[in-house]
């Protein structure tokens, strides 16, 4: 906790050091620090709360419409189009609402989990607006084209505010209050904490079979599944497993050094720091 009042401020999006979910000194480091399961959430779509169906159904369903429809370079050609994820995000509108309203009663790995899955379907969201009523050269903040635009130079907070006008206000207010609750803004995309560091389960039958308790590493990641996807190939799912061992390795041995250079530290023992 001490070193997230730190860093906090110059870096939102690090997910705060609790000492439960993201604990940099649990066995799987910097990585989501969980056995695999996600209690509560079921293989068929159930959840702790109203919403998490809906939710989960549209993460199932981006590779399927987002990525699979006329892009920006038909631009022109898709005016009129109504995206059928736009459709079916509008669909589920009265359960989102709801699990919005309930956010605050979530234990953390509810909260980021559903973070986790709201951030993939805002910016898939995001991701058909744009091929459907794609945003001009206009300013953010005015919404109007032209050089004198109060957030030039300030590319984050200019794609910020880009990305929310692309929503529609129901779905921005449910970002808004899930940004709040687990200190993280949405970009426009999924941050890294979304996107690597908690986007990984396995299989429960894989859990079961298993000794000790699941230590993420080059040997166990052949069990590991990401939970959301945006195109569901090979290449995106090799991608966020070699990133899951980097950052589960890595925070293992930032670890066990601070632990090791501490005492050597507080004993003013130069040897001990550098050997």
């Amino acid at each position: 906790p001490e070193v997230a009042k730190i860093f906090r401020p110059q870096m939102p999006n690090v997910p705060l050091l609790d000492g439960s979910l993201w604990d940099v000194g649990g066995p799987n480091g910097f990585v989501a620090n969980r056995d695999g399961l996600l209690p509560g959430w079921g293989p068929f779509f159930q959840g702790p709360f109203p919403g998490c169906e809906a939710l989960q159904q549209l993460v199932a369903m981006i590779p399927t419409f987002c990525f699979t429809y006329p892009g920006l370079e038909h631009m022109e050609e898709n005016r009129g189009f109504a995206h059928p994820f736009i459709s079916k995000c509008e669909a589920f509108k009265e359960p989102l609402v709801e699990l919005s309203g309930v956010a605050e009663t979530m234990e953390v790995l509810d909260l980021e989990h559903c973070w986790l899955l709201l951030s993939f379907v805002v910016s898939a969201f995001h991701t058909a607006s744009r091929t459907v009523a794609p945003l001009a050269a206009t300013c953010p903040v005015t919404g109007s084209a032209g050089a004198q635009c109060p957030a030039k130079g300030k590319p984050t907070e200019a794609l910020r505010e880009t990305a929310l006008r692309m929503l529609p206000d129901w779905l921005k207010s449910i970002v808004l209050h899930f940004e709040v609750l687990v200190g993280r803004e949405w970009h426009g995309a999924p941050e890294y904490s979304e996107l690597v560091l908690n986007n990984w389960k396995i299989h429960p039958k894989d859990l079961a079979n298993l000794k000790d308790d699941f230590v993420l590493s080059r040997d166990t990641v052949h069990l590991v599944q990401p939970i959301a996807r945006f195109i569901a190939t090979p290449d995106e799912e090799w991608h966020r497993k070699l990133h899951l061992v980097l950052e589960a390795e890595g925070g293992r041995a930032v670890s066990t050094a601070h632990s090791n250079i501490t005492p050597a530290i507080s004993a003013r023992d130069n040897g001990a720091v550098i050997g």
